[in-house]
């Protein structure tokens, strides 16, 4: 009798073999701002080598390596290279150039079947109609990918749309496109219908056959501002969507537009630019349907009075996430005000804020501190992320403690300023100092990240004297810019970060030479930048010598001239 060892029966066990396979799953997101850096890219393309040559041992790895490997596609034109006729016949269309043979349709279909998400751009290499028609022709009216369940297809021409009703599954769970802007669009204008029109037409035509669609989302500004309303109204219809994302699709809704999509009651994430041009002469209120009742994200983009109206007409009692893009150029004043109309309708239970504005405050004093005195009353808010495009707002040291004091569940506190991209220094407030962070050490405790664009070190107080907060969650401390960083005490302050925050940007001991690490990134960098540059070396050395104390010699880092 042949012995069996235990190794011979686990690997006879499908869905252990499965799990031993995904840990080759290669990486693969659906999110056009995922993008692989060159070590990932290799890392994937080995994970499918791998998955292949599983593959070829033997008969039990095969179907589970198959499965893996064709599991995500990021172009179409993998799956259809399995058809011998599939080629490349000039350089800007993919043909299938003979009859697709009953034996090569069935291989096919072997490959289709595995396929669970596909990202595609369509106007990377066009396959040409014909390519699509066979494909039709041959899988009888089903869609050739019966198990797709999430589907990108990036710079799509409406007016060439065959490619996307064919493969729209009944399976399909996540649906996300991009269109071509019409300038790009490479159909004849005497026989192109109007973008407006081509894309309204394909999503009536969309929504029908997508009936347990739960995600879909339009981004590429591909669509016009001005699009009409009644081609809005089909997503209704789509009644198991719970996450809609049209805020890049180049639409501004209009208050009817926005009445439509506030009736998809299962409706969990909406994101939308707004504009209520009819509603500006305030005779009119915006009425909504009852999916505000449900949503727990939200993102808008538009006048800080637009956003209030939308707040106005409903309560948000399921709110945790929300996000608001404010366009135009309030004064305070009215920002405050809309802020607090805003605020006064969600659920105190918000746990994710985030402020973008687009343009400048029109006023003279800009206080971050008045900006986000709304949201203090959300004491559960673990996220707090506040970009400005020109102004730069004040920040004391009080308003840290205030921002503290509120937040205690805070994780993530991040302030970003682009004021540099008019070219022109800008003229900064007041900023915290050392005693701002020394409140987000003592009252934060579960801080990870903190990002402010300015740190006041003019004035430095001596290390001992700065309580050892030890607040060790904290593992980015980001600070671009120190206001005084060229005449203060550096070391002092490398000290002072070390005691407040002992495990924060805490990179891997390495060596520290002149060449690789003083002159590349201090003295060959922007003088804005070099004292926190050095100040991070500083805080290298000192933790290296923390190391060398506590006896961890096999750690410490060396220094050469």
């Amino acid at each position: 009798m042949t012995h069996e060892s235990a190794v011979d029966r686990i690997l006879r066990i499908p869905h252990i073999i499965e799990e031993i396979f995904l840990q080759f799953l290669p990486f693969w997101s659906p999110d056009e701002g995922v993008v692989q850096n060159q070590d990932q890219a290799q890392q994937t393309k080995a994970q499918r080598y791998t998955l292949a040559q599983l593959a070829r041992v033997c008969r039990p790895f095969s179907q589970p390596a198959l499965d893996i490997l064709w599991k995500n596609l990021d172009d179409l034109g993998h799956l259809l290279r399995v058809l011998p006729s599939y080629q490349l016949q000039d350089r800007d269309h993919r043909y299938i150039i003979d009859e697709i043979a009953p034996p090569q349709w069935l291989r096919f279909q072997q490959y289709a079947y595995r396929v669970r998400g596909l990202s595609w751009k369509a106007s990377l290499l066009p396959d040409h109609w014909i390519v699509w028609t066979l494909l039709e022709q041959h899988s009888g009216g089903q869609p050739p990918l019966p198990r797709l369940r999430t589907l990108e297809i990036l710079e799509l021409d409406p007016n060439h749309a065959q490619s996307l009703l064919l493969l729209l599954a009944p399976s399909l769970r996540t649906l996300r496109l991009s269109f071509v802007t019409p300038e790009s669009a490479t159909t004849f204008e005497d026989q192109a219908v109007p973008g407006r029109s081509a894309a309204g037409i394909l999503l009536q035509l969309i929504a029908p056959r997508l009936s347990c669609l739960s995600s879909f989302c339009i981004q590429g500004d591909g669509l016009p501002r001005d699009f009409p309303s009644r081609y809005v109204t089909c997503l209704t219809r789509l009644s198991h969507l719970k996450n809609l994302d049209l805020l890049y699709s180049g639409v501004d809704f209009n208050a009817e537009a926005f009445q439509h999509i506030s009736n998809i009651a299962s409706l969990r994430s909406l994101s939308l630019d707004v504009y209520f041009e009819e509603l500006e002469d305030n005779s009119r209120a915006l009425r909504l349907g009852g999916a505000p009742m449900e949503l727990e994200e939200l993102h808008l983009t538009g006048s800080i009075d637009d956003l209030a109206r939308v707040f106005q007409a409903a309560q948000f009692p399921k709110m945790t996430s929300l996000a608001l893009s404010i366009r135009a150029m309030p004064t305070m004043d009215e920002l405050k005000d809309g802020l607090g109309i805003i605020c006064s309708h969600v659920s105190r239970s918000l746990s994710e804020a985030h402020l973008f504005f687009q343009s400048q405050i029109s006023s003279d004093t800009v206080s971050l501190g008045d900006i986000l005195a709304p949201y203090l009353s959300f004491r559960e808010l673990s996220i707090i992320n506040i970009e400005l495009s020109f102004s730069v707002p004040s920040m004391d040291d009080q308003d840290a403690l205030a921002f503290a004091s509120a937040w205690p569940s805070l994780t993530d506190f991040h302030w970003h300023n682009r004021s540099w991209i008019t070219g022109i220094p800008p003229v900064i407030p007041t900023q915290p100092t050392v005693a701002g962070l020394l409140a987000f050490a003592q009252r934060c405790p579960q801080l990870h990240n903190l990002r402010l664009p300015y740190l006041d070190v003019r004035t430095l107080p001596s290390p001992l004297s700065i309580p050892a907060a030890g607040q060790k969650a904290m593992r980015t401390l980001d600070i671009p810019e120190y206001l005084g960083g060229h005449t203060a005490n550096l070391l002092d302050l490398a000290l002072i970060i070390d005691r407040l925050f002992p495990e924060c940007n805490a990179a891997d001991p390495h060596a520290m030479t002149m060449q690789a690490e003083v002159v590349s990134h201090v003295i060959e960098n922007d003088p804005r930048y070099r004292p926190i540059r050095f100040t991070k070396l500083l805080l290298q050395a000192v933790r290296a010598h923390r190391r060398l104390l506590e006896g961890d010699r096999s750690h410490a880092g060396t220094v050469n001239d």
